[in-house]
């Protein structure tokens, strides 16, 4: 784990901004740590702290409003900031890889959609 964050060229996939509250479970037999999720990707995200805390290498994180709770790996800190990369989940680890990739191009191909559908209500609205 490094203290430097990935660059945009070496990441994965497209991070979307966002502000969603979320819980980190460090250990089950303590009270969750509040959070916000500022960016989100389909591998990873940052999290912004409330207090500079001493994180474990791995936690459960909880987003509500997405309904969602995965098992992440820190993969550098700064400051208040965490860099995290999502764990699989059961059925991403039981799926065949051909199916992975599948998946990725359906994934890719609705970023693109939502791209397309963006651009036109910009010029329909005027804002282009």
């Amino acid at each position: 784990m490094s203290g430097i964050g990935q660059s945009e060229e070496d990441r994965r996939s497209e991070r979307r901004q966002t502000l969603l509250s979320a819980q980190l479970t460090l250990r089950p037999d303590e009270p969750p740590l509040s959070a916000i999720i500022r960016n989100i990707s389909q591998h990873g995200a940052l999290i912004q702290l409330e207090m500079i805390e001493t994180l474990p290498e791995q936690f459960q994180l909880s987003i509500p409003k997405l309904q969602v709770t995965r098992r992440v790996r820190v993969v550098w800190k700064r400051g208040y900031n965490v860099g995290v990369e999502f764990g699989k989940t059961l059925a991403e680890a039981t799926r065949a890889p051909g199916e992975i990739d599948l998946l990725h191009a359906r994934v890719a191909a609705l970023e693109a959609t939502v791209k397309s559908l963006e651009a036109r209500i910009r010029q329909l609205t005027g804002e282009d």
